[in-house]
């Protein structure tokens, strides 16, 4: 018995987990930035605990088409601001015009999470226009969020704001890793980007993985999480609290 209620907490402690408080509403997938230019990137809240305002100074990095990390934009982003103008230089390009498969990673230290915005592309071009703002967050969507930024209106150009605040994309080539599960951190190198098409924006990974078991391990759990994801969390929430959790405390009286 005491190993069911062990099981019935891990359970619920992952099924809480899959909510990212912090969701990247831009640069969504279609977004365009203009290299020697400010970029906007904004966020909201999902109403998903902890809010903004619990949560700690946020690390803003930037990511090439190779996932290898190129800069770090921000290293003090406060969370609450919902925005932030960054500086993407010409040199992020090399020798090219232009190029896609860009994205930015919110790193928060505690608890140790990744967030991923979807991928945009860098251009010399003075044209670059980027789509505003995605879609509403959608809290029982979260592994499956597609932004239909066609949808979403007119373009707009991208003009100077004032730093305040920025998450990364899917991954073309590498695989994917375990997403939306609370890990403790360990020795083992950060969680690679997630796999191509999986998502648009506002990807969660944790900040490190376990090695080839550990990960075999979060990816089984991974795809069970989706699954329940695909569900209404707050019906299952409901269930835990008010059905399961006194019919074990009846079952362990009778006992």
């Amino acid at each position: 018995m005491p190993g069911f209620f062990a099981y019935v907490a891990v359970v619920a402690s992952l099924a809480a987990s899959v909510h990212a408080t912090l969701y990247p509403n831009r640069p969504v997938a279609n977004t365009v930035y203009q290299a020697g230019e400010e970029a906007t990137i904004t966020w909201i809240d999902d109403g998903s605990r902890p809010h903004l305002n619990e949560m700690p100074k946020l690390q803003l990095d930037l990511y090439g088409p190779d996932d290898k990390m190129l800069h770090t934009l921000e290293k003090e982003l406060d969370p609450t601001s919902k925005r932030c103008g960054v500086m993407l230089s010409r040199e992020f390009l090399g020798n090219g015009q232009s190029s896609s498969g860009y994205y930015l990673r919110f790193h928060a230290p505690k608890p140790p999470v990744d967030i991923y915005t979807a991928r945009f592309t860098i251009t010399t071009g003075a044209a670059a226009q980027s789509q505003p703002g995605g879609p509403p967050y959608n809290n029982a969507a979260a592994f499956n969020a597609t932004s239909n930024a066609s949808a979403a209106g007119s373009n707009a150009m991208i003009s100077p704001v004032m730093p305040a605040g920025g998450p990364v994309p899917p991954n073309s080539s590498a695989v994917a890793p375990p997403q939306n599960i609370a890990m403790a951190p360990t020795t083992a190198p950060a969680a690679p980007a997630p796999a191509a098409g999986t998502l648009t924006s506002a990807t969660v990974v944790p900040h490190a993985t376990m090695g080839t078991a550990g990960l075999g391990v979060a990816n089984a759990a991974s795809g069970l999480l989706k699954f329940a994801g695909e569900l209404d969390m707050e019906a299952i929430k409901f269930r835990l609290v008010f059905i399961l959790w006194p019919a074990l405390m009846g079952i362990t009286l009778a006992l």
